[in-house]
């Protein structure tokens, strides 16, 4: 969950209310990303990741492997002094795959040699 510059994944309990609306009952940080949280340019990455897989992924969509690679990619961002344009340029070629826009990132990489 993004939101108000606050990035955080947890356990959380919805309960389903009046509408088709959900109510947050409960919620449990499991991973907090605080080096996203102090430093601007690492929150600028991690809020574009969050966009990307805003507009690639559907609501209530059981998209586990995306999550898994969310969560490592924004760990990385959070933990480590990695080049953050090569962290984005891996996260998206993953994405990519996940969602099926192409299957054979080996076979496109022989292309290009």
């Amino acid at each position: 969950m993004l939101e108000h510059g606050f990035l955080c994944f947890g356990d959380y309990v919805l309960y389903s209310g009046n509408g088709g609306t959900y109510h947050l009952n409960s919620c449990e940080p499991i991973e907090v990303f605080y080096n996203v949280r102090v430093d601007l340019d690492k929150l600028q990455y991690a809020a574009y990741i969050a966009k990307i897989v805003e507009d690639v992924t559907n609501e209530n969509d059981s998209s586990y492997n995306i999550l898994q690679l969310v969560l490592n990619t924004i760990y990385t961002i959070s933990e480590t002094n990695l080049d953050k344009e090569l962290v984005l340029a891996i996260f998206k070629l993953r994405i990519l795959s996940l969602i099926r826009i192409f299957t054979n990132c080996y076979g496109m990489c022989k292309l290009w040699h």
